[in-house]
């Protein structure tokens, strides 16, 4: 009970309404994942925060916010978790 309560949360708060379809009588999700980039066009470092706001269709503000209370409170780790993403997300591919 508990548990489809969080998720009954979580998925308003980040408003997750993954397409539903029937296969054989039988209700399925089928998500379809965008895949995460750097942001080409709204960045002010190296794109790490604007292209979560792309991906999860949330302001970029909201994600830079999130960071510098991660470093503040965390001592530091925000930082080094922001470094590591920005080596590991890709840029976009040219369109």
């Amino acid at each position: 009970m508990q548990i489809a309560a969080i998720k009954v949360a979580v998925d308003y708060l980040f408003d997750i309404r993954p397409p539903e379809t029937v296969i054989f009588g039988k209700p399925v999700i089928i998500a379809f994942m965008d895949k995460l980039y750097l942001s080409d066009t709204d960045k002010k470092i190296g794109g790490v925060c604007g292209g979560l706001g792309e991906f999860f269709g949330k302001d970029a503000t909201l994600f830079r916010i999130l960071f510098i209370l991660l470093i503040l409170f965390s001592f530091g780790f925000g930082v080094i978790a922001y470094l590591a993403m920005w080596l590991v997300i890709p840029k976009r591919p040219p369109a």
